[in-house]
């Protein structure tokens, strides 16, 4: 759809702006605020230097009596200047409120698809090996956060450094938990989830997560048999982050 010219219609671009200005003076001539404010100091001087009560209030008397017949008179001037608008002037004006109408709906619908695309870019992104291995480690940590609040739990992420293993405290029910994110590309020894184990036994807490993308070795397996500590890696991440119902493999109780 193309934008409507003022030729189109018989008109000039310097004819649609003296209508638009008379509009925006909704008809009024663009003298008509200045004489009231002239005429209602007028009178009001005319009163204030009077020191007869009667003439102060017959010249206030007088200021409304010109203020509302000043008002009707704009009015009918108003009626008129609108009046003389020409028929192809309202052609010109619907045509240009379909023209914006659309375009902006037009710009609406082009901003909802980039955003719903940048959102399915970011979806697939998180199921990439790539992203949960090169993103810096603090965000690596608020972003697990966030998986652990989409799944049903209050998660805090500590503040780095001298957090004594805890990366991500957790709470659920009465129950208290703690996380360990290891943002790297090798696999987790078991050196990381006996850490884990003995900050779970000093801190009281009720169960535990490493966190890896890379994964975990067969001997971090074999450690955590028999414990409440439970190991994710990219497979888990990327349930956690599409989930749509509870994730059994969150689960303690």
């Amino acid at each position: 759809m193309e934008e409507p010219k003022p030729e189109d219609f018989g008109l000039t671009s310097d004819l649609i702006k003296k209508f638009e200005d008379i509009e925006k003076e909704n008809g009024k001539p663009p003298y008509a605020g200045g004489v009231q404010v002239i005429a209602m100091f007028f009178f009001l001087l005319v009163g204030g230097l009077s020191g007869d009560e009667i003439i102060r209030i017959f010249s206030l008397l007088l200021w409304a009596i010109f203020a509302a017949v000043f008002y009707f008179y704009c009015k009918i001037i108003a009626k008129n200047r609108m009046n003389r608008f020409p028929d192809s002037y309202g052609r010109f004006k619907s045509k240009k409120y379909d023209f914006i109408h659309q375009r902006n709906r037009l710009n609406e619908e082009k901003i909802r698809v980039e955003k719903e695309t940048q959102k399915l870019q970011r979806e697939e992104s998180r199921k990439t090996f790539e992203y949960w291995t090169t993103i810096d480690p603090y965000k690596f940590e608020s972003e697990i956060a966030l998986l652990f609040q989409k799944n049903g739990f209050s998660a805090s992420a500590t503040k780095g450094s001298g957090d004594g293993g805890v990366d991500i405290e957790l709470q659920i029910r009465s129950k208290k938990g703690v996380v360990q994110c290891k943002r790297q590309k090798t696999k987790v020894s078991p050196g990381v989830a006996r850490d884990l184990y003995g900050t779970m036994i000093a801190g009281g807490y009720d169960f535990g997560f490493v966190v890896c993308p890379a994964g975990f070795s067969n001997q971090t397996f074999e450690f955590v048999k028999g414990k409440k500590i439970r190991l994710i890696g990219l497979k888990r991440i990327v349930e956690m982050a599409n989930q749509d119902s509870p994730l059994i493999f969150l689960n303690f109780d």
